[in-house]
């Protein structure tokens, strides 16, 4: 009878052998039932101490790690290291990233199930289901995205895009502070689909018909001002002088005649 994989060894038909020899050939043939026998109860004995080992499977991991980042802090990371970040528009536990949004700050998405490995002394990492049959990692209930300008472990270039962007940072969720510089993000994606045009027949116009400006008439050279000699003043006056009469002097006496 078969048991775990053996084979039962029964016994071969043949002349009579002596008593001796039937023996050996006995002790011969029951070494691999021993064998086997043995083999069956180690195998039984390693499934009852491993309970639930037939089918098993080991539960997936999703790694959160730290970097620092320049002029940023200490921020969580991807299991590659690159920086996470949270929408500060989001409502809490849900995400509003779809879309267009969507490629350029892709999820942090997780198996069903999964066991977050998060840093040392950090709280708060969580799974929050968004829909579609999609988990993703959350930080104190914010879930957490990537960002598509970021490359390489300490890099934070989505730091504060559109004044909703922000890196997740290990102590915690920091309110982006008053004031903060707003930037807008370069999008790497090329797109290689060529515009449409539509070329429309435009109908042709008749040409304008010629307009005759009337010429004015030749301007007459204008002589120059006379000018009038000064006139000299008139001599004055000749005045000839008086003179007196003669003064007679009256003759007293005398001779007449």
């Amino acid at each position: 009878m078969a048991h775990w994989g053996c084979t039962a060894v029964g016994r071969e038909s043949g002349p009579i052998l002596p008593a001796q020899s039937r023996n050996r050939a006995t002790r011969r043939s029951a070494r691999p039932l021993v064998a086997c026998a043995i083999a069956s109860l180690a195998s039984g004995l390693v499934l009852a101490a491993v309970p639930g080992a037939a089918g098993a499977s080991h539960a997936k991991v999703v790694k959160v790690g730290t970097a620092s980042v320049p002029k940023v802090g200490v921020v969580l990371t991807t299991g590659t290291g690159l920086t996470l970040y949270h929408f500060t528009a989001n409502p809490q536990g849900k995400s509003m990233c779809t879309g267009g949004c969507a490629s350029i700050w892709p999820a942090y998405f997780a198996p069903k199930g999964a066991h977050i490995s998060g840093p040392k002394g950090v709280k708060g990492l969580s799974l929050v289901n968004v829909g579609g049959g999609h988990w993703q990692v959350a930080f104190d209930k914010a879930v957490l995205y990537r960002f598509e300008g970021d490359s390489k472990k300490g890099q934070a270039k989505g730091q504060g895009v559109l004044g909703k962007w922000y890196a997740a940072m290990k102590s915690g969720l920091a309110e982006p502070a008053a004031g903060a510089a707003v930037t807008v993000p370069t999008s790497t994606t090329t797109s290689t689909t060529a515009p449409s045009t539509t070329t429309t027949a435009v109908p042709h116009a008749a040409p304008p018909s010629p307009t005759t400006v009337p010429q004015a008439p030749p301007t007459m050279p204008v002589p120059p001002p006379t000018t009038t000699p000064p006139t000299a003043p008139p001599p004055p006056p000749t005045t000839t002088p008086t003179t007196a009469p003669p003064t007679t002097t009256p003759t007293t006496g005398g001779y007449g005649y």
